[in-house]
């Protein structure tokens, strides 16, 4: 299932870079093309955010619903930084949103490109604290690993083996 949100992302990230390669070009309409073609790609980045983010809430839901109570605390922090973070990413991405919305000309795209607090305050700042936040509680604390309570079964099965394996062999021959 990341894979699948890993190859969205990216799918994204390659509309958005298309776009960007238009922009530089001299002929204006290539440009302008170029630009909606960004904006575009920024608006279907948004889009499979709110998507992972309802099937997070699902998510939640059902551990609340189902889960151990230890695993409901783990997935509750999960879930905050989760939200954290996706909410800092999208600030970004509306920015850049209405940054582009209209073409170079725009009084917007100017006031915006005028005005560097702009820059800090709505892209590098939200996105510095989205880092921050997944490295206060970085996934990997939560989801399965060597010392999860949330083992996956193969991991459990070798265990088994290898405590079968370590077992001292009784002797069929006997002093």
């Amino acid at each position: 299932m990341a894979l699948f949100w890993v190859i969205l992302d990216i799918a994204s990230f390659i509309i958005q870079i298309g776009g960007g390669l238009l922009v530089v070009s001299d002929d204006p309409k290539v440009q302008q093309n170029g630009l909606h073609i960004y904006t575009a790609g920024l608006a279907l980045q948004l889009f499979f955010i709110l998507v992972f983010s309802y099937l997070v809430f699902e998510f939640w839901k059902r551990v609340s619903r189902e889960g151990m109570v230890e695993h409901k605390v783990a997935a509750k922090k999960l879930v905050i930084t989760l939200y954290c973070s996706l909410t800092l990413i999208s600030i970004r991405i509306i920015y850049r949103l209405l940054e582009f919305a209209s073409d170079f000309n725009s009084a917007l795209t100017q006031e915006l490109w005028n005005h560097e607090v702009y820059q800090y305050a709505l892209d590098a700042t939200p996105m510095f604290f989205a880092l921050i936040v997944m490295i206060i509680v970085h996934p990997g604390t939560v989801l399965p690993g060597d010392l999860s309570t949330f083992k996956p079964i193969s991991t459990s099965i070798q265990q088994s083996q290898m405590r079968e394996k370590d077992a001292p062999q009784s002797s069929s021959i006997e002093a």
